[in-house]
């Protein structure tokens, strides 16, 4: 019995290494950017659905308005630190409140409400639509 030798393949040479993993953490690379790039664009998408908040104010009170959207909340809401009472009215079928500290409230359409010790001063407000007028009483 013979054996036929046949012609012996050289090994993976150091270069072929070299170019694979450099493909390799190329790729890598390529791929956090483009994660980085996916999160910075969710953020900018998600502060142009922020909603502004409008203050009038006077001697004795302070009026802001917030736009209401039911799916994202607004921005904060601070109420002056030297505050007496407030009270908020609204045009929307629902609003809730989510104070700094965790606690969270919800109205129905045309209750009104004012609050002399409230959970906290800052909050953020979301509903189904329109806006909530808050008045506080300095």
């Amino acid at each position: 019995m013979s054996h036929a030798a046949g012609r012996a393949e050289p090994p993976i040479s150091n270069k072929t290494i070299i170019k694979v993993l450099a493909v390799c953490f190329s790729v890598i690379v390529l791929t956090i950017l483009y994660s980085l790039s996916n999160e910075n664009q969710n953020g900018k998408k998600e502060n142009a659905n922020k909603t502004a908040i409008t203050v009038e104010n006077t001697e004795n009170s302070r009026t802001i308005e917030v736009p209401l959207n039911p799916e994202t909340w607004s921005d904060w809401v601070e109420l002056p630190m030297n505050f007496k009472s407030w009270e908020f009215g609204t045009n929307s079928d629902w609003l809730e409140f989510y104070f700094l500290n965790g606690e969270k409230r919800s109205f129905k359409a045309d209750e009104k409400f004012w609050w002399k010790n409230t959970p906290r001063r800052t909050f953020k407000l979301r509903g189904a639509t329109g806006k909530a007028t808050i008045v506080v009483k300095l």
